[in-house]
């Protein structure tokens, strides 16, 4: 949120990650999280826009029985294996490990 909200651009996997914990950790409505992607994001479309909240939100046209939820830590190991991303935008972890960053549940409490 700290890259969309600096730059006005977020990867679109973050944006299906963010969408999945707002709407299905939060049990926030998908609605809240694709007005303020709308009022952000640089590139934004609406049919995109909309069209990724419902997705991810399982709503709308394509509507699934089985949830579409998303692993943070498991993506953000697929897609930021040494953490340049995540030290980027989270300075504070700057004196945690990146060996540790990914595999918090094992490593928080050294913090």
């Amino acid at each position: 949120m700290r890259c969309l909200n600096e730059t006005g651009y977020i990867h679109n996997k973050l944006r299906t990650m963010v969408c999945s914990f707002l709407v299905k950790d939060v049990l926030a409505d998908w609605r809240i999280g694709e007005k303020y992607f709308a009022n952000q994001l640089i590139d934004y479309d609406i049919s995109l826009n909309n069209g990724g909240w419902q997705w991810t939100g399982s709503t709308g046209t394509d509507p699934r029985g089985e949830p579409r939820i998303y692993n943070p830590v498991l993506q953000s190991s697929k897609l930021d294996p040494d953490c340049d991303f995540i030290l980027k935008w989270l300075p504070e972890l700057q004196d945690v490990k990146r060996t540790h960053i990914h595999d918090w549940e094992k490593y928080h409490h050294i913090y």
